[in-house]
């Protein structure tokens, strides 16, 4: 169980990432939230 909780968590992290790499090269450091974030995350 933890195991799958785990991967979980990693695969939520990867996914956030690549929401904030995106939003940085489309709207700038200075223009990405964490709301943007995590909304193009899900």
């Amino acid at each position: 169980m933890a195991e799958k909780s785990a991967e979980r968590g990693r695969a939520t992290r990867q996914r956030l990432f690549d929401a904030a790499v995106a939003l940085i090269g489309e709207v700038g450091w200075g223009g990405v939230t964490t709301r943007m974030v995590a909304e193009r995350a899900e």
